[in-house]
């Protein structure tokens, strides 16, 4: 229920673009013709198309209380959030990585890519993790913000689960390779300043970072700043979620590889914290090899 009332709990723009996106898709009527993702420009013709010069909602107030149980919540106004999402954008346009739009469906119990990954005895076993995941993923997606670790061999769906947030969330969340940041960072050092950098990927609000342990560089200079990064997140896990892919194993053995082991499992531990961060192991094989096996197979009439 709207009402312009005296609010008794606040609520931050990331909250309340959860909150607008839960209202929207509810209120088909109200909102006629518009969905998510919020972007400012899609706000600003809505309004246009409606002859509208303020806000209709928050009569130009920038906040408006949703009373739910007979409490009130103060949450930014959707036009306040509009107008936040574009600055999120715009924040992170010259650094996040572009990628393909990615829907949920894109894996799923009757996709090839499920059926390929499970024609083994653990294949029951790989389509309930992979589910668990994905649902857990698409929880996230509605403003449950905890950090979420991702773990699995190369093309067991990680990355691809990974850029569906991506796309769920555009454009608050910021997808970024482990490789690209080492790029990222010995750029802006090149130019003599990445302070600015690290803050601006310390205060992004959804952080996506995939290939974990993929951006040693050979003096362990990106593992230290993206350490930096995620400590910096780390003070308020709630509200700066982040979720991470990676192919190492938690073993030691695999953590020490490289020059710079304690910076590696300083990052990997930070999502190993249960009050905040979920882990999740896909054991789904390398669905891309399989089906390309089965085809070399079937050109050869079923020999290797």
């Amino acid at each position: 229920m709207l009402n312009n009332t005296e609010s008794t709990t606040q609520h931050d723009y990331l909250e309340s673009y959860f909150m607008w996106k839960q209202y929207v898709k509810g209120n088909p009527g109200l909102f006629a013709g518009f969905q998510y993702p919020l972007t400012y420009g899609k706000w600003a013709n809505l309004l246009r198309s409606r002859g509208h010069d303020i806000c209709p909602i928050c009569k130009s107030a920038g906040s408006y209380v949703f009373t739910f149980s007979g409490v009130d919540h103060e949450y930014k106004c959707i036009c306040n959030v509009a107008s936040w999402t574009y600055q999120q954008e715009q924040m992170t346009a010259k650094w996040k990585n572009a990628f393909e739009p990615t829907t949920w469906d894109k894996i799923s119990t009757t996709t090839a890519f499920m059926q390929t990954g499970t024609q083994s005895a653990d294949g029951p076993k790989i389509v309930a993790e992979t589910k668990k995941t994905m649902e857990s993923l698409q929880k996230f997606c509605t403003g449950t913000m905890r950090w979420h670790l991702l773990r699995g061999t190369f093309g067991c769906g990680k990355s691809t689960m990974l850029k569906m947030v991506g796309t769920e969330l555009f454009p608050i969340a910021t997808y970024v390779t482990a490789g690209n940041l080492k790029n990222f960072f010995r750029e802006e050092s090149a130019n003599g300043d990445i302070t600015e950098l690290i803050e601006m990927f310390s205060k992004v609000r959804i952080l996506l970072i995939d290939d974990l342990g993929m951006e040693y560089d050979g003096s362990g200079f990106t593992s230290k700043t993206l350490r930096n990064i995620i400590d910096n997140r780390m003070s308020f896990p709630g509200k700066f979620p982040t979720i991470a892919t990676t192919n190492l194993s938690l073993a030691e053995s695999d953590l020490m590889n490289g020059k710079n082991p304690d910076d590696l499992r300083a990052i990997i531990s930070r999502f190993l914290d249960a009050s905040y961060s979920d882990v999740h192991l896909l054991t789904q094989q390398d669905a891309r090899r399989i089906s390309y096996m089965n085809t070399k197979n079937d050109e050869n009439g079923g020999v290797q």
